[in-house]
């Protein structure tokens, strides 16, 4: 037989009906303190720090970030349990790793926080990372990408899929399209060398080569022009841009001014705002996105997709989708395991199998990164369609090769 607790509130409970009038007064108020105490511990808010991008490069997915975020939070409030005591507390990291870097140190040492979701750009996630791993602090990336992360720790996690499965998927497209001559633009940080270097792997062989592969810093606009005269002279069959979405509008556009005639593939953060400013220049450009589709008809999307169309007046991306999943995940965890605390959530993490969230079913593998497979969109007079039904439609892509 189990021996009860003799300091538990049940047991002074019951043994103070055994005790005199003066002691049952006393031990009823011990039983009054602690039932408050639960409470008051029971209603803690549960601290959970936000490193995004307000300002910078990633301002365009911070956005979207905090707009998923929120969404998240409204429906946590509503359904109550431990979700409903969470607390976000955002910091702007200025799409820069060292800014990524102070913001989060503060919010470990100075607030307390021991959950973090963030960041939203891979060089900042990849700064932040050691920091949370060595105060076993959990870090989830709604958004990051790069193949380093995957190696990042056993504390850091994230339900944005990454750069080895889209780098493979645009190789393999440029394979079945034909490419035999590609030329590489990658931005200059870990995004566009870990991009690059996945597609080039992937890509060549014995018929197939990447043929120029020239790198750019960010924002640079200055040398789009440049860098697209140097490929009209290689005369490649396809491109790819490994950049973010306003650096790929404007070489888009560079390119198209230069005469550059072939295929343009791209990277998961291309964004409808950068197709809008690229204009004619982006008709036939492809690129990936996530698994997050906003005409889905599981139930989960439709919820995220409806809840999110009633709070912004507009349709989510894929970005808000994946960080409306990451706030959810954590408190699935939390609920799981009946704590918050880093320890319990982190198994709880370990232990989620097709979570069904709103960008699709989630499941970490044994390096904490989630496995999901991005789908090919083209864009179409002016605007971005699935690949396949592009294809369907009759659609054809002129490959220079081909011709």
């Amino acid at each position: 037989m189990r021996t009860p607790d003799r300091s538990s509130p049940l047991f002074l409970a019951s043994a103070s009906t055994r005790l005199p009038t003066r002691a049952r007064g006393l031990v009823r108020g011990a039983v009054l303190l602690a039932t408050l105490l639960c409470a008051a511990g029971c209603s803690r808010p549960v601290l959970v720090g936000v490193v995004v991008s307000d300002t910078g490069a990633a301002a365009p997915y911070g956005e979207k970030v905090r707009r998923g975020l929120e969404v998240a939070l409204d429906d946590l409030r509503a359904a109550g349990g431990v979700g409903a005591r969470i607390r976000l507390l955002y910091r702007d990291d200025a799409t820069n790793p060292d800014v990524g870097a102070q913001v989060t140190r503060e919010l470990i040492e100075k607030e307390g926080v021991r959950l973090v979701i963030g960041a939203v750009s891979s060089p900042v996630t990849l700064r932040i990372a050691p920091l949370c791993q060595s105060r076993r602090t959990i870090l989830l990336s709604p958004t990051s990408s790069s193949p380093a992360i995957t190696a990042a720790g056993d504390w850091i996690y994230r339900n944005y899929p990454s750069d080895t499965l889209e780098g493979t998927s645009l190789a393999d497209f440029a394979r079945d399209l034909g490419f035999r001559r590609v030329a590489v633009l990658a931005v200059q940080n870990e995004f566009g060398a870990g991009l690059s270097k996945v597609f080039a792997e992937r890509f060549e062989g014995d018929t197939r080569r990447v043929i120029r592969s020239l790198a750019y810093r960010e924002g640079d606009v200055e040398t789009f022009g440049v860098l697209a005269e140097q490929l009209r002279l290689l005369s490649p069959d396809g491109v790819y841009v490994a950049g973010y979405a306003d650096d790929t509008a404007g070489i888009l556009r560079a390119l198209r001014d230069a005469g550059v005639r072939a295929v343009v593939l791209g990277t998961s953060s291309m964004t409808a705002e950068a197709v809008r400013r690229a204009g004619p220049a982006a008709e036939g450009f492809v690129f990936p996105e996530t698994s997050f589709d906003p005409q889905s008809l599981r139930p989960a999307a439709r919820r995220f997709v409806a809840a999110y169309r009633a709070r912004f007046h507009e349709d989510p991306d894929g970005f808000a989708a994946h960080a409306h999943d990451a706030l959810k995940l954590l408190a699935v965890a939390m609920e799981r395991e009946g704590s918050a605390d880093p320890e319990s959530v982190r198994r709880g993490l370990n232990a989620i199998e097709d979570y069904p969230g709103a960008a699709g079913p989630v499941a970490f593998d044994e390096n904490g990164d989630v496995v999901q497979y991005p789908r090919l969109f083209i864009v179409n007079h002016g605007h971005a369609e699935p690949y396949d039904r592009f294809i369907e439609g009759g659609g054809t892509l002129p490959v220079p090769a081909a011709n």
